[in-house]
């Protein structure tokens, strides 16, 4: 199955009643198929960003022009009308229906208590990019530079230790289990004291995480990815990808230098990336307009700041409109 879309949030009230919202609006899973849900706001266009839910029948979401709709019974209804001169809304969490929380990217926190949408400005946090919480005094923070800030009803706490690893979700079932999704696939596991890689088997463009306390799993991402398991190193993942980009590293492995090369179905935006094992950003080899058929760049083994990196193994991923690949790539020396 594949979905023609980038998925940048997502929430289940089961595994077989799934929310995803992204750049084409909000789709439903009902454990044998993907649909596309009217939400009142289609004919903007424009994305959707965060979603939370308290139940199979009462679904929030939150995009850009800082937009909100809510899902009642059946029916999305606007509560709060886009405007262009309005900041995007990145992401929702709710302690309960009446007790809502939605951040903004310049330290806006927008708090809904049952009657109106109020804003809430935290300067002290940066820019916030995800949320989630258990209780109104247990929440969590996600910023852009990876940073995790720990709230407990009076103070915000810093939890730095994976700065510098381009983690863009995080979602768990409590502050002492905690799971952070970084970019191209990788996931952190935080238990209270600290944070451990979990390897999910998926090397592709993630950009969400959920997880319930039934041991389940939902992560989506670029191309209408879809990557479904269980906090079990047992489990084995279901994953659905969109467009094949054929992405190869040849030599592989290689010493000094290896080509990277991808097919575009169009022309269009590409952006061609190395992270090391442990998901940091290496170097950045493509990010600009590309034609139509086979592209290619090579890579050298340095980092953007020319340094020779170490053997081992590296990830070099493609992003295009057309979806995300991954390629394994091995360093010799």
């Amino acid at each position: 199955m594949c979905i023609r879309d980038r998925f940048n949030d997502v929430w289940a009230a089961a595994s077989d009643d799934v929310f995803a919202v992204g750049k084409r609006g909000i789709r439903h899973y009902d454990g044998v198929e993907w649909t596309e849900m009217d939400d009142g706001l289609r004919h903007l266009l424009l994305p959707h960003n965060g979603v939370w839910g308290f139940g199979p029948d009462d679904v929030v979401a939150v995009g850009d022009w800082g937009a909100i709709v809510r899902y009642d019974d059946g029916i999305w209804d606007i509560v709060r009308d886009p405007d262009p001169d309005q900041g995007e809304l990145l992401a929702v969490w709710g302690a309960a229906p009446d007790d809502i929380w939605a951040v903004g990217p310049q330290s806006e926190f927008y708090h809904w208590d049952g009657a109106e949408w109020s804003l809430k400005p935290v300067t002290s946090l940066g820019r916030q990019i995800d949320i989630v919480g258990w209780a109104s005094d247990d929440i969590a923070v996600l910023g852009e530079e990876g940073e995790l800030f720990l709230y407990d009803g009076v103070t915000w706490t810093a939890k730095d230790e994976l700065q510098g690893l381009s983690i863009v979700s995080i979602h768990g079932t409590s502050s002492s289990d905690l799971y952070a999704l970084a970019g191209y696939g990788y996931v952190w596991h935080f238990d209270g004291l600290e944070w451990t890689y979990v390897d999910t088997g998926a090397r592709t463009g993630l950009t969400a995480i959920w997880a319930s306390e039934n041991d389940e799993v939902f992560a989506v991402g670029q191309g209408g990815s879809v990557l479904f398991g269980a906090q079990t190193a047992s489990s084995v993942p279901e994953f659905l990808a969109g467009e094949a980009l054929n992405l190869r590293g040849e030599p592989n492995p290689f010493n000094p230098t290896t080509n990277l090369s991808f097919e575009m179905p169009r022309a269009g935006r590409a952006t061609l990336v190395i992270h090391d094992a442990a998901g940091r950003k290496i170097a950045t080899l493509l990010d600009k307009e590309v034609p139509a058929g086979m592209n290619s760049v090579q890579w050298d083994g340095r980092d953007t700041a020319g340094r020779r990196q170490a053997s081992g193994v590296y990830f070099a991923s493609v992003r295009t409109d057309a979806g995300r690949e991954v390629q394994k790539v091995t360093l010799v020396k």
